[in-house]
């Protein structure tokens, strides 16, 4: 029987390795057996191994992507990591992004470890494109301000930044324009034809005071919109117009019309028209009275002719129906109007008979 045994230095095992060592026996007779051999150590923590790596994918922003590892080992503990960086929070198996951003893609790991050892699993490549957005024009057609005018554009989802092209326009015409979102996220378009329509413009032209014939011509005013076009004027009925100077032709009425032009970013105003009335001319011929003796010849018949105007050539002319042998009395002189330019029409006429008178000459009897 043996009595006791003695090892050599102490060893340490490793777990899941060997180790070799050397047995020494002794008995109670003092003599020695001695052996030689190799102690197994059996471990139970397996280091880990990948057997799926994590794959690439392709998404669209907004969709949701998961990436996931299979390894095998003992008590296996997780962290993924995007571009090296370790990812707070992600430390299961797989690794899900619930709404994908344009900021999110890059390569992502799995570092895989446990008390035995690690691994960091191949890249997987996110990358990630711009969700389509919806872009709506409105406010397509417009009228020349003067100002520089763009069209309205509305995005879905809400919000988006938008540059234009072709847009913001200043003259009338028509444009193509393109509303184009410039967004991290989000990509979209939307053309049309933007169409700035000619501006209205307006005269402001009071009314004209009345007139009468005779009276001397006159200014006339407007003030037109915003072409810059002259207001220029037309006249009707019994006047004329040149430049904006009114001359009155005969009684009745005048017509004077304002115009303005347009231009490329104005239509021709609409025109307006002033009406005015003239009066008739007061005309006064009054005859003067005359006297002679019976049997004597008429005297020359005069008298006054007022209000004749705009060298209308009317004159007057003054008979009376006694003769030489008329008897001694009295006898209307009458005056007689002459109107060479047929002018008469523009006068109110007044008109006042004189008196002849016939006197008693010598040997002639009283007056009968």
């Amino acid at each position: 029987g043996a009595h006791g045994a003695t090892g050599g230095p102490r060893r340490t095992a490793t777990p899941g390795g060997t180790t070799p060592f050397t047995v020494k026996a002794a008995t109670s007779a003092s003599d020695f057996a001695t052996g030689s051999g190799t102690l197994v150590v059996t471990s139970s923590c397996t280091a880990p191994t990948i057997t799926v790596h994590p794959v690439g994918q392709t998404k669209a922003v907004g969709e949701s992507v998961t990436f996931s590892v299979t390894a095998t080992g003992t008590d296996l503990s997780y962290q993924w990591r995007k571009g090296g960086v370790d990812i707070s929070g992600a430390t299961s198996s797989s690794y899900t992004i619930g709404s994908v951003v344009t900021d999110d893609a890059g390569d992502y790991t799995v570092y895989v470890s446990n008390a035995c050892g690690n691994v960091t699993s191949n890249a997987a490549t996110l990358t990630v494109n711009k969700a389509a957005a919806t872009v709506t024009l409105s406010d397509m057609t417009q009228t020349y301000t003067g100002s520089p005018l763009t069209p309205t554009a509305v995005t879905t989802p809400g919000g988006l930044t938008i540059v234009w092209t072709g847009a913001p326009q200043t003259n009338a015409g028509s444009y193509p324009v393109t509303a184009t979102v410039n967004d991290t996220n989000y990509e979209g378009s939307a053309s049309g034809t933007f169409v700035i329509g000619m501006a209205i413009q307006t005269i402001i032209f009071g009314p004209l005071a009345p007139k009468t014939y005779g009276d001397a011509p006159f200014t006339v005013s407007a003030t037109g919109g915003f072409s810059g076009n002259p207001v220029t004027f037309s006249a009707s009925g019994n006047c004329t117009v040149s430049g904006d100077v009114v001359t009155i032709t005969g009684a009745g009425s005048g017509t004077i019309t304002a115009h303005q032009a347009g231009n490329s970013n104005y239509f021709s105003a609409t025109a307006v028209a002033q009406t005015f009335s003239i009066g008739m001319k007061a005309l006064s011929v009054k005859a003067d009275d005359k006297s002679r003796l019976h049997g004597d010849a008429n005297p020359t018949l005069t008298g006054t002719l007022t209000g004749v105007v705009n060298d209308d050539d009317i004159t007057a002319s003054y008979s009376t129906e006694a003769t030489e042998t008329s008897p001694v009395g009295t006898y209307p002189i009458v005056p007689a109007l002459n109107d060479p330019k047929n002018k008469l029409s523009n006068y109110t006429v007044a008109s006042t008979n004189g008196t002849l008178t016939t006197l008693p000459g010598p040997g002639v009897g009283e007056w009968v």
